[in-house]
């Protein structure tokens, strides 16, 4: 028996394999994932690519799969006890088969709060689990296990010439964006900033649908008309003039900007809370992307590609290259690229050295040198009680660089759970977010890349700039201004605002538990009576602040949540 949430983008090579092609071409991609399990069992998860959560019981072993794309694209909960599974695909649905309501997991909220790596297969509730990305449960005689299927090992691809590079990443990258047109509908819309990843998959898109009369509309998030504010250092406030760029390249992209009228309002929370079931990760940016899937809805727009891999797949490269080429053992091209970037002054040589080996520099030495250097600085705690934070105290926070970026960028992709967000705005909006750049065979491919095509000549991301050439804007490819979303998320707020934020919550004795009230207080009294004037402000505030309001008021629309459901409950009695 098979239940699957999911959509199967290399069918024509799993039917293939069935050996039933003129049959099989009419089945569901449930259908094709079923005759892939009665192929290769479990092992279908090396053969079949798409998005997917999926079910499968095998009475015949006696055995219950779960099973989640490389890159959680899709989301899959489950609980464990007393020899039993439940799954669903958001934590809410859990409910139905258990008569408790899951408390909030205080450990994962000061995680979330701290911006410190969590377990994967953890929720923001006790004893409610994730299938994490690239991982599958199996379940049999009481005895639940996990294992990761998903372990990229891509061997080095050697081309012979660099047009052979861009004709490979060509291929790759349009066959994920067709993949991902399948079903879409007669307009397309894609998230277009002045961002490398989401100017690609736009462009990509309008080539592939040009030929059928077909159409994309591009959103672009900007701030408020008469905005005006600081930008940080080779960042601009309003991206949408670099996105048009892009746009007016391809005549069959229709540009769309959208301004949100205000900042995120917290209290909101609890309306929200039945579609995403987590506290939001970045709410600054909740109100353009809202805007932008509200518009799409009202232009009929059902599928929107994205982008949200790019910097680990098709836009990685640069400086923090260097390792890479060590790792490679492409030790006088190292040598080149150390002595070009030296000379040109892109970076300093001591720089340059800590970028290239500083990952096989112990950590506790490594903090010692950047303390020593001045490279460090102190780390702010979490704003969350002690017994939540971490056990180290903070201390100096200098992250340390990878011994190499490919598996780092693997790590990076396999925390990345991003289901219960996409699943939220399919419910909300009725959009269906897909990524082309989280296609696990352009993850693959771009792992494999040698680091010459990633930074050569002292050129970042050098074979990003041959392929997308004449198909995004210059100033997109040059990267050397990028746009700062949600620019304006503070203007909104104030002092007392925010003040009362806090008063609304700090009377639940659960949010109290967890963060910090007071310290939270004392940011928001620090809190300019004006405006907040300088970029430096905006790091002070944005991140602490707003993580921290984001984790109490989840806790507080759990609460909510759980009241409510007793409420019914007693009403039903």
């Amino acid at each position: 028996m098979l239940v699957a949430d999911l959509r199967i983008d290399n069918r024509d090579e799993v039917i293939a394999r069935a050996g039933n092609a003129a049959e099989a071409r009419t089945w569901s991609d449930s259908r094709v994932l079923m005759q892939a399990y009665e192929m290769w069992g479990i092992g279908l998860l090396d053969h079949v690519v798409g998005d997917f959560a999926f079910a499968i019981w095998d009475r015949r072993l006696n055995h219950l799969y779960l099973g989640r794309d490389p890159t959680g694209q899709r989301p899959l909960h489950y609980r464990y006890a007393s020899n039993r599974l439940d799954f669903a695909s958001m934590p809410v649905g859990l409910l139905a088969s258990r008569p408790d309501w899951p408390l909030v997991n205080a450990s994962k909220i000061g995680e979330f709060v701290g911006n410190r790596p969590t377990s994967r297969s953890s929720s923001y509730f006790e004893n409610v689990f994730k299938v994490p990305p690239g991982h599958y449960v199996a379940f049999s005689d009481g005895v639940l296990t996990t294992r990761q299927y998903w372990k990229p090992r891509p061997e080095l691809l050697r081309l012979n010439r660099d047009e052979d590079y861009v004709a490979a990443f060509h291929e790759q990258l349009e066959r994920s964006v067709k993949a991902r047109l399948r079903d879409a509908g007669p307009v397309v819309g894609t998230q277009l900033s002045s961002g490398r990843d989401s100017s690609a998959v736009t462009a990509i898109t309008a080539r592939l649908l040009a030929p059928a009369g077909a159409r994309v509309l591009a959103a672009t998030g900007a701030p408020r008309v008469g905005f005006t504010g600081r930008a940080p250092h080779r960042k601009v406030l309003d991206e949408s003039s670099i996105a048009a760029e892009t746009a007016r390249m391809h005549s069959n992209i229709d540009h769309l900007i959208v301004r949100p009228e205000r900042s995120f309002d917290f209290n909101d929370y609890t309306q929200l809370w039945d579609y995403y079931q987590e506290p939001f990760f970045n709410a600054c940016n909740f109100p353009w992307l809202a805007g932008i899937n509200t518009k799409f809805a009202e232009a009929g727009v059902t599928v929107c590609l994205t982008g949200d891999l790019g910097n680990l797949t098709i836009t990685a490269g640069g400086f923090a290259t260097l390792p890479d080429f060590l790792w490679q053992k492409s030790y006088r091209a190292w040598l080149r690229e150390f002595r070009i970037l030296s000379v040109e002054g892109k970076m300093r040589r001591r720089g340059a050295l800590a970028v290239s080996a500083g990952g096989y520099v112990p950590r506790a030495l490594w903090g010692l040198l950047a303390k020593a250097t001045g490279r460090s600085q102190a780390a702010a705690l979490p704003l969350v009680r002690k017994d939540w934070q971490p056990t180290d105290g903070g201390g100096f926070n200098v992250p340390r660089p990878p011994r190499n970026t490919y598996q780092d960028r693997i790590e990076t992709i396999l925390n990345t759970s991003i289901g219960s967000f996409r699943k939220g705005n399919l419910a909300q909006f009725g959009i269906d977010e897909r990524d082309p750049t989280s296609d696990r065979r352009v993850i693959e491919f771009c792992l494999s890349l040698p680091a010459d095509q990633l930074l050569k000549d002292g050129v970042e991301r050098p074979l990003f700039a041959r392929a997308m050439a004449g198909l995004v804007a210059p100033d997109v490819i040059a990267g050397q201004q990028r746009g700062l979303q949600a620019a304006d998320w503070y203007d909104s707020y104030t002092r007392y605002g925010l003040q009362d934020y806090v008063s609304s919550i700090s009377a639940n004795p659960r949010v109290a538990a967890i963060v910090d009230v007071e310290a939270l207080e004392a940011l928001t009294a620090s809190w300019p009576e004006t405006a907040i004037g300088s970029p430096d402000d905006v790091a002070a505030f944005r991140v602490p602040l707003m993580r921290t309001l984001s984790a109490a008021y989840f806790i507080q629309a759990s609460d909510d949540a759980a009241l409510s459901r007793l409420s019914d409950e007693a009403a039903i009695l």
